[in-house]
């Protein structure tokens, strides 16, 4: 009997030890989840903000514009939940917004004319919501897209083309 009850306290001590060794991993597997989500949103806001200020010391944008732009990735979760999907979101639409400024930005290093982009830009801040509530999934969803396209200036190389194309043109003409 002494035996039975000896085995059985050791049984209960090695379901506990084991219980708590399990519960832990869970813990640690559950805050290594919230480590990673963390660093996706913190990358994405990193990432939108270091072209800011490249933007900023191109001076393309006013000091001021740069955190009314950067509120973009900062309000993404004020009104929304956090989750996978809405995270994929925020990633999408801050790449997005960044490869289209480096775009702009790298029209106007190749001599494209500034001042259409500073005036697109403003606009584009202009008509960023002032409140932190009018950030909601709507928004990001409907008019941020379409937003963003706004700050395309048109084509650099375009332009160009057509200016060869009637230069061509006016030495085809016949001479009377």
């Amino acid at each position: 009997m002494n035996i039975v009850v000896l085995l059985s306290i050791v049984l209960l001590i090695t379901l506990l030890g084991t219980y708590l060794v399990v519960e832990n991993n869970k813990k640690k597997a559950q805050q290594l989840q919230k480590r990673i989500y963390n660093d996706r949103v913190s990358s994405a806001h990193t990432e939108l903000r270091k072209q800011l200020l490249i933007i900023k010391d191109a001076r393309l944008i006013r000091p001021m514009d740069v955190n009314t732009i950067a509120q973009l990735a900062t309000n993404f979760f004020v009104v929304q939940s956090k989750t996978e999907e809405n995270l994929e979101q925020l990633e999408n639409l801050s790449h997005s917004l960044v490869v289209m400024l480096q775009s702009e930005v790298n029209k106007t290093f190749i001599g494209q004319d500034s001042e259409q982009l500073k005036l697109n830009l403003r606009d584009f801040v202009n008509a960023l919501p002032k409140n932190g509530r009018d950030f909601n999934q709507e928004f990001y969803q409907t008019q941020l897209p379409s937003l963003v396209a706004t700050i395309a200036t048109p084509e650099f190389i375009a332009q160009t083309e057509e200016i060869e194309k009637e230069q061509t043109e006016d030495n085809e003409q016949p001479v009377e």
